[in-house]
């Protein structure tokens, strides 16, 4: 069963290096020696540190866990990892070590997101139990605790979101190998360390693994000393380096894209320093090196080296949740395909112990991006444990009040009194704590998770209603991101808000039902009803066909396709807001105008009431805006929109009295023309006419 309780961990310390060092400090080896008179016929490993950390017994790392264990809300709960160890320890001297990596828990680099001042940040620090079975019975523990000691390791300074600094000269090769001596390395005692906030509990989701590696497609030297290596497709995780001996320091920074120099772009204004670059001093041998204590999302790497001679090679290694894949599509539409197989990556390379948006920038745990991946994920890959641990994440960072941030997990970011820009509440992003646990029950049959977590959703649901008693929600961060928009939403956040606002009672009517609770229930259903009627007499415009928010700003999709997808439109109008739909995707030549909320019901709306060719003739679009775009750009994932990409094109009509000018220009970009008349207008996306006559 492993430790259960705490009275399972007594005499295990809480233990960190004694180090002067501040900030980025090296990433530091504890070990312990220690001996048993026989093999045991049974032995297992249970670790806890709130960054990352890697076990070693005798000389070798334990399992393929990479890094591990998962974050979460530190000061709410701090996971502990199992291992089989055995066969690892034999009779007589063994060594146990631990390597300690900054995570979460103590990340340092400086960002918009608040991790360099979470309430629970402290340096690295690890809890480790071996337990020992013998032959005759007796079990044996080994325990972290200050006899243990410590010495600075070869990782100088490691960040998730900025990248690792290493530096070979600190290496210890064999360093838990009870064989080796290192002369006059002097190893010092370990110190006790204050116990974290948060409640330990076992990691029951599947570990973060590297699950393959990938060849470059190609490389280019746009400088001296420079060369970028392209894998050929989007991946999470990191490379493996190799090279010949060399004394000059190897710059690896990685990314998604390309200056126009050719040159990889990391340019960003998130993090108070460098992006996904790690540093490589191979102190003058040869050396095999890979990345432990972060990943990165990328295509292109840009390595840098002084030394002309130094040989260089590298090899993508991909890393992700271990979750299964139980199911597959393929069709006769290639496309499809694509898009499939792309959705598939997509959400593989956003699964790194909790659900990101980003495996590049962020790496945070959005909510909104958990829930529009949510059913994809559950119908392709094994996703219950996972979930359920990052169900427990959200419970974490609730407060009492009943809110709780778009990020999870997070610091005292996205809070109502948070000083951030983004704050709650935003119930279209926080609906992913009601569906996923709707899901796993629906899926799965778990009626445990709804009984477990149904007294945080209520609260939650009970807090909307306080705070906006005409049932109408301000707010939130409305339909992200649709194309040809050059602010976010130009219809407002409050449609989408309240739209999900009535989409939590209808949820938690449902959630009481199955737990019994027939009472709440049906207060839940007329609070339903409420907000249903609220929510067409402000949004609702059956006149002309359409559901708009404020401010007014013409026909949008998204609206629409939202009302219809979650059950808003009364039965006697949905026949003409369908029309009205269809008339817009025939205008666009059937291109979506939708962003995230919107595409996430466009298509199953559309095939709902019949319209399925309409449908399929939108995936199989290859023009801006649409799937097939991306992939004819060579992407191989779903990003979150398009650098400004395609041709300008004027042409011009004219007659002996009058002219006629045509203007198309690309996606997200503007153009100023200056017509024959004196004219100087701004253009934006798609294609305009102007007419006038000669002077």
């Amino acid at each position: 069963m492993g430790p259960i309780d705490e009275m399972d961990w007594s005499g295990v310390e809480w233990i960190g290096a004694n180090s002067t060092h501040e900030g980025l400090v090296p990433a530091p080896l504890l070990r312990a020696e220690f001996s048993v008179p026989e093999m045991p016929i049974r032995a297992r490993a249970y670790v806890s540190a709130p960054g990352t950390a890697a076990l070693h017994v005798n000389g070798q790392q334990v399992g393929t866990a990479v890094l591990d264990p998962a974050a979460t809300r530190f000061d709410r709960t701090v996971l502990f990892s199992s291992y089989d160890i055995d066969g690892a320890v034999v009779p007589g001297r063994n060594l146990v070590g631990i390597v300690l990596g900054r995570g979460k828990y103590a990340e340092a680099r400086e960002s918009v997101w608040l991790w360099h001042e979470a309430p629970w940040w402290d340096q690295p620090k690890a809890l480790v139990m071996l337990r020992l079975e013998c032959a005759d019975g007796f079990v044996r523990h080994v325990c972290s605790d200050p006899a243990w000691e410590w010495i600075d390791g070869p990782v100088r300074a490691d960040s998730l979101l900025g990248g690792e600094e290493f530096d070979a000269s600190y290496k210890r090769d064999g360093w838990t190998d009870p064989t080796q001596t290192y002369g006059d390395v002097k190893w010092q005692s370990t110190q006790r360390a204050a116990a974290p906030a948060g409640e330990l509990r076992a990691q029951r989701q599947q570990p973060i693994r590297v699950i393959g590696t990938l060849p470059p497609v190609g490389r280019t030297t746009p400088r001296p000393g420079t060369s970028v290596v392209d894998f050929g497709r989007q991946l999470a995780g990191w490379v493996r380096l190799e090279t010949t001996a060399t004394d000059q320091t190897i710059t690896v920074a990685y990314g998604e894209k390309l200056l126009p120099g050719g040159l990889v772009d990391i340019e960003q204004n998130f993090i108070q320093a460098r992006m996904q670059v790690d540093t490589v001093r191979p102190a003058g041998r040869s050396l095999t090196h890979e990345p432990r204590f972060s990943y990165k999302g990328f295509r292109y790497v840009q390595i840098d080296c002084a030394d002309p001679a130094a040989d260089i090679t590298v090899e993508a290694r991909l890393a992700h949740t271990d979750v299964a894949s139980i199911a597959d599509f393929r069709c006769s539409e290639p496309l499809l395909n694509q898009i499939h197989e792309a959705s598939r990556r997509s959400i593989l390379e956003n699964l790194h112990g909790i659900s990101t948006d980003t495996p590049i920038y962020e790496k945070n745990g959005w909510t909104g991006d958990a829930y529009l991946s949510l059913y994809p994920s559950m119908i392709n890959f094994d996703m219950p444990r996972f979930y359920t641990k990052w169900l427990q994440d959200i419970a974490d960072c609730q407060r009492p009040t009943g809110e709780f941030p778009s990020i999870i997990p997070a610091a005292e970011w996205g809070y109502t009194d948070s000083t951030n820009r983004v704050k709650a509440p935003i119930p279209a992003w926080d609906i992913a704590y009601a569906e996923i646990a709707w899901a796993l029950y629906w899926y799965h049959g778990d009626v445990r998770v709804l009984d477990d977590h149904y007294p945080r959703l209520r609260r939650y649901l009970q807090f909307l209603v306080d705070r906006y008693p005409d049932l109408i929600a301000t707010g939130g961060l409305g339909d992200w991101h649709p194309p040809y928009i050059r602010r976010l939403c130009p219809e407002g956040h409050a449609l989408y808000s309240t739209a999900y606002f009535f989409h939590w009672a209808v949820l938690l009517a449902k959630i009481a039902r199955v737990l019994g609770k027939a009472t709440e229930a049906d207060g839940w259903s007329r609070l339903a009803a409420r907000i249903y009627a609220a929510f067409n007499k402000v949004f609702g415009r059956p006149v002309d066909g359409q559901y708009a928010g404020e401010p007014r700003v013409g026909y949008r999709q998204a609206p629409n396709v939202v009302a219809l997808g979650l059950g808003l439109v009364p039965e006697e109008q949905q026949a003409h807001i369908i029309d009205a739909l269809i008339a817009d995707l025939k205008r666009r030549e059937h291109h979506l105008d939708t962003g995230s909320y919107g595409t996430r019901f466009l298509f199953e709306v559309l095939t709902r009431y019949g319209h399925v060719d309409d449908a399929f003739d939108i995936l199989t679009r290859t023009d801006h805006p649409s799937y097939g775009y991306w992939f004819a750009r060579g992407e191989s994932t779903l990003w979150e929109g398009c650098t400004p990409q395609g041709d300008v094109e004027v042409a011009w009509e004219q007659s002996s009295a009058a002219w006629q000018t045509m203007v198309t220009v690309p996606a997200n970009t503007s153009a100023e023309l200056h017509l024959p008349d004196g004219r100087a207008l701004t253009v934006e996306a798609r294609h305009h006419t102007f007419q006038g006559q000669h002077r």
